[in-house]
């Protein structure tokens, strides 16, 4: 609410235990992820060539998008022509709250809200380039490569609950250490509540 966007990198959500709940995804940052009955994978060993016959899907990964900086928020997509349906969407289910949390920010004023941040992110020391796009999720039947660009919004269709938008940085800082950015108060476009009470509330969705 203060307005400091605290963000963590890629290796850091790459490399989270299983214990800290979905906030952890080892699947973070890859370029390909392949079906292994649609490949041929060979070993050589002393001059004899094996072929190999491995289960599941193999990923292929760059360690320099482990560098990039992300800031991640629950984002529900609305569909208006089904406005019962779009106000049941938008509410966090158990699984979110259990692993992320019980409090909640509800950002009133998204395009003011990216307007500030896009101005800290200009002036911000270190920022090399940034974009911000929903998440988009493949399904485990996935065969394939991602382009560079979607690699960062890329994810499993075991994470597609969380219904993700995240904002992701390059910056001159190799390491995956976290990165922070001051956009100043945000108390004016946002409401602070309970997850809970978030949802016990009557929303309404209507085409204007």
């Amino acid at each position: 609410m203060n307005g400091k966007i605290y963000m963590c990198s890629l290796g850091y959500f790459k490399g989270l235990e299983l214990a800290q709940g979905t906030k952890g995804d080892p699947l973070e940052g890859i370029g390909s992820y392949l079906q292994a009955k649609r490949l041929i994978v060979e070993l050589e060993v002393n001059g004899k060539k094996v072929n190999l016959k491995p289960e599941g899907a193999m990923t292929i990964g760059d360690e320099g998008y482990r560098y990039l900086k992300v800031f991640c928020l629950y984002a529900p997509e609305i569909d208006l022509s089904d406005p019962a349906q779009a106000a049941n969407n938008i509410k966090p289910s158990a699984k979110m709250i259990e692993d992320f949390g019980r409090d909640l920010v509800f950002i009133t004023n998204p395009n003011e809200f990216k307007r500030r941040l896009e101005i800290a992110l200009k002036e911000k020391r270190g920022v090399e380039k940034y974009g911000y796009d929903h998440v988009r999720y493949y399904n485990s039947s996935h065969h394939g490569h991602f382009d560079d660009s979607e690699i960062p919004f890329s994810k499993h269709e075991e994470f597609d609950f969380q219904k993700e938008f995240r904002i992701v940085l390059r910056t001159s800082d190799k390491s995956e250490s976290s990165f922070e950015v001051e956009i100043g108060d945000i108390r004016d476009i946002c409401i602070e509540l309970k997850a809970a009470e978030f949802n016990e509330r009557n929303l309404k969705f209507e085409a204007i």
